[in-house]
């Protein structure tokens, strides 16, 4: 069995939680995709935020990821030389670079990650793809990545790649996800593992739920409308990645082991309203996304449920639910009563 394993930034947001997530990478796992560190707690930042911020002059906020970087090495006892490699001249005289810059993050996560494991790195540069106007190169991605992970395991930094001109490009924020999933297709992987801080997808975000539950098995299809709608537990592209090459997902905490996850796959689709999400699209208002399947036979009645009991203005309808627009003041409540009538 070959799997591949995701880590989000917050699986690996101090050495601690370094060490804790190499431990749970077994044999069968042929390739390993970190982000950047995450926050380690509320309020604190995250590196990559700090990263955009050195490469706009703040000299605070690169020390800042220097003194982390060195406290997650030593913490995780890796040898001085892998430390050594986060601040070279290249890395200070490029602060310019705001796409290499940010992809340090990733970058340094997986030097360590790779030392803790033993596993070989690979720099996503040299096997993430990217075109001339910036959009990731799926194809010619999944060939290098087979011939880099033949016969060996690998650690591969997420988030980021390389154009032909051997530029830096990186992906949107959440973009690990993505990387992790065109890793699996080109390792024909049974299972994409992506671990991340949430027990896996929920019916709607728990701080709208009196009782949130998590969706044992969700279509591609299903995860997709949510992830585009908000939900924020994996990137819509991944979905959409792993879709387009049959590979299954498993979407579950780093910190749960009790919690089996999410399965997203080609499973059969969910009847009545499977989940909730939402976003803000502007300053002043949000979307709201309800997943019902449109040829469900509520499709209609839960329709006229949201408008007769929220605020919200139709937006788009879809195979796969129905999207709406709501006043930014009035989306908290709206979330609840939804959570609570649907």
């Amino acid at each position: 069995m070959r799997n591949v394993i995701k880590f989000g930034g917050s699986s690996l947001c101090d050495g601690a939680s370094m060490i804790k997530a190499s431990k749970t990478v077994d044999g069968d796992t042929v390739a390993v995709v970190v982000s950047a560190p995450g926050k380690r707690w509320r309020g604190d930042d995250k590196i990559t935020d700090l990263l955009y911020r050195s490469s706009y002059g703040d000299a605070a906020a690169l020390e800042n990821v220097r003194r982390r970087f060195e406290n997650i090495s030593r913490s995780a006892l890796i040898k001085d030389e892998i430390l050594g490699e986060i601040f070279t001249s290249d890395f200070k005289d490029r602060l310019w670079d705001a796409p290499f810059i940010a992809s340090r993050g990733e970058f340094f996560s997986a030097k360590i990650m790779a030392e803790l494991l033993g596993y070989e790195f690979v720099d996503a540069a040299d096997v993430i793809v990217f075109d001339s106007g910036g959009a990731p190169d799926i194809p010619s991605s999944i060939e290098r990545i087979k011939a880099a992970i033949k016969d060996k395991n690998v650690v591969i930094p997420g988030f980021y790649g390389a154009n032909k001109n051997g530029n830096i490009v990186t992906f949107p924020r959440g973009g690990s996800d993505i990387t992790g999933a065109v890793v699996a297709a080109a390792a024909n992987a049974k299972i994409y593992h992506n671990r991340t801080d949430v027990p896996g997808f929920m019916f709607c975000a728990p701080e709208h739920c009196e009782k949130y539950r998590v969706i044992p098995k969700m279509t591609y299809g299903e995860a997709y409308f949510l992830s585009r709608g908000g939900a924020g537990v994996i990137h819509a592209d991944a979905v959409e990645i792993s879709r387009r090459y049959g590979t299954v997902i498993n979407v579950r905490s780093s910190f749960d082991k009790s919690s089996p996850g999410t399965l997203i796959g080609d499973f059969p689709r969910a009847f009545g309203v499977y989940g909730i999400s939402g976003k803000a699209t502007s300053d002043k208002l949000c979307a709201v996304s309800v997943g019902i399947h449109r040829e469900d036979d509520g499709f209609d009645e839960a329709r006229r449920l949201v408008i007769s009991k929220t605020p919200a203005e139709p937006l788009e309808m879809t195979d796969d639910g129905m999207v709406f627009s709501v006043p930014v003041e009035k989306f908290d409540k709206t979330m609840q009563t939804l959570a609570a009538i649907l």
